[in-house]
């Protein structure tokens, strides 16, 4: 018993360890061991040293057959970190959109304005908590790790008025319903918090979590709650996947592997193209006889091998007939010509063109990244409808809620997505849809204008050309009317000259008739 209970203590002490460090360093905790051995990349995924596990084409079309989450989730890791193909494909699904957020505050039944107080300070609190989220980057971030797992969960916390986000584990995750307002529910393992021994480092653990969650644990523990899964209230928890929890690019994998395959033949063939064989011929007589004997003939091919020696890609042979070697057909061009096809293959199964990555032509490649665009707005939609309840459950009230919309827009259709809204603010649409399509944040555009016109005073010192941009509705009827009017004024002197000028020849016309 002693010794079975040591066995535990050494089989936790890295988990141990983590929970240590994460007791003195409140109160910024995040209570995944695996965190704590690990450093983690520009999106978040951990990239300390992994188990190297290689995957034959028939171990991984195995594994996309039966479907097993973990097994999955492993697979496509080992490929996202050992595959260039694999990697860049990836990553730029998850960045093809800048998830730049728009903020719509709705007043409840019209029956109060934005403008007052309140209301205003509201949507200005909210700005700011999307501001302090970092939200554009936490939404690449959430995008990689969907492609990259299957599915991404977490929750959210406050700490110190602060807001961070921290990682569930995926194993001890699972989500099977939805709230009224669409958001996914996660439930939780308890099982989870049993890794962790120290019941100090539990305590710190739990705390990380609502008071449901650790009355849930607690019941948990003493028998008096059957199941070991527990629900997270829907404002704290963070669930995200495309259309089902499985790496969305899985079933290229095989794909990759064969084209791997097809460059090791490659590679091979290149090492033996490099090889150079001496062939030394031993002549005949014209009556067929030999002109060395055997005997001699092997010394001279000793001296040769000697000739050969201490390079590795050359060799000698000494033959008394003429060696020649026939090919059924030229292998460079197969060989060649199979790394196309693979190559077609695996861009053809993920859906994307080849053109983005190594472009000759632009072929269909607008259509292209349209299509890529239009499959991750089916995520940033996930994503804004967490943020749209996150914000409503800290921020709105009877009289205000609010609405977030992400802009379908990214560094690939930027300028045509931003010349569509500027035509459309032409006829009184948005104006803060072009500024954030420019790259700015919401409340950016507002602190840009006060600069400008408070500070720098730029409306009287640069004065842009008049347009439906520039000027207010009230300001071009006030500019016709001006116009109207001076338009009037000139006809009726015009008119005025006429009527004089009629009268004068009326008059002279009577003196002349009367003179008669």
């Amino acid at each position: 018993m002693e010794e079975e209970k040591k066995n535990t203590q050494e089989t936790n002490q890295p988990i141990n360890r983590f929970f240590e460090f994460a007791k003195n360093s409140e109160p910024y905790i995040a209570i995944n061991p695996e965190d704590y051995e690990s450093r983690s990349d520009f999106f978040g995924n951990r990239s300390r040293a992994r188990k190297i596990i290689a995957y034959t084409k028939e171990e991984a079309e195995d594994i996309i057959a039966t479907g097993d989450p973990e097994s999955l989730k492993e697979l496509s890791n080992f490929f996202f970190y050992s595959n260039g193909f694999y990697k860049k494909l990836l990553c730029y699904y998850a960045t093809i959109l800048y998830y730049t957020p728009l903020l719509i505050p709705h007043m409840i039944g019209n029956k109060s304005k934005i403008t007052e107080k309140k209301n205003a300070e509201k949507y200005f609190e909210a700005l700011e908590f999307i501001n302090s989220l970092n939200f554009e980057q936490l939404c690449r971030r959430f995008a990689l790790k969907v492609l990259l797992d299957g599915a991404y969960y977490g929750i959210v916390k406050e700490v110190n008025g602060e807001y961070c986000i921290q990682d569930l584990p995926y194993s001890y995750c699972r989500s099977r319903y939805k709230s009224y307002t669409g958001v996914d529910i996660i439930e939780l393992n308890l099982e989870w918090f049993d890794k962790m021994t120290d019941d100090d480092l539990l305590t710190v653990a739990l705390e990380g979590f609502p008071k449901e969650i650790k009355d849930a644990y607690k019941k948990y523990k003493k028998g008096k709650r059957k199941s070991n899964w527990v629900k997270l209230p829907s404002e704290i928890g963070i669930h995200f996947e495309l259309y089902e929890e499985r790496p969305f690019f899985s079933p290229v994998i095989p794909a990759v592997i064969n084209f791997n395959d097809y460059i090791n033949l490659e590679k091979a063939r290149d090492k033996q193209d490099l090889r150079a064989v001496i062939a030394q011929e031993i002549e005949h007589l014209a009556d067929g006889n030999l002109v060395l004997e055997p005997d001699e003939a092997l010394e001279l091919h000793k001296g040769l091998k000697k000739i050969a020696e201490g390079n590795e890609n050359l060799d000698a042979i000494t033959t008394y007939g003429k060696i020649k070697i026939h090919q059924v057909h030229d292998t460079d061009a197969t060989i060649k010509n199979n790394l196309e096809k693979i190559e077609k293959v695996f861009y053809s199964e993920s859906g994307v063109s080849k053109q983005i990555f190594s472009a000759d032509t632009n072929t269909s490649l607008e259509k292209s990244i349209q299509n890529d665009i239009c499959t991750m707005m089916m995520l940033a939609n996930s994503f804004s409808i967490w943020l749209k309840n996150l914000i409503n459950a800290h921020f709105s009230n009877k009289k205000i809620n609010f609405g977030v919309e992400i802009l379908p827009v990214g560094q690939y259709n930027q300028k045509d997505y931003l010349s569509q809204t500027m035509n459309a603010a032409q006829y009184g649409f948005s104006f803060f849809i072009p500024s954030l399509a420019m790259g700015l944040e919401q409340n950016q555009l507002l602190d840009m204008k006060r600069l400008e016109i408070d500070l720098l005073d730029m409306q009287t010192v640069m004065v842009p050309l008049r347009s439906s941009h520039t000027e207010s509705g009230n300001q071009a009827d006030s500019e016709k009317q001006k116009l109207t009017e001076e338009e009037q004024r000139q006809a009726e002197s015009e008119g005025a000259s006429v009527d004089e000028t009629e009268q004068a020849e009326q008059t002279i016309k009577n003196k002349n008739s009367g003179g008669q």
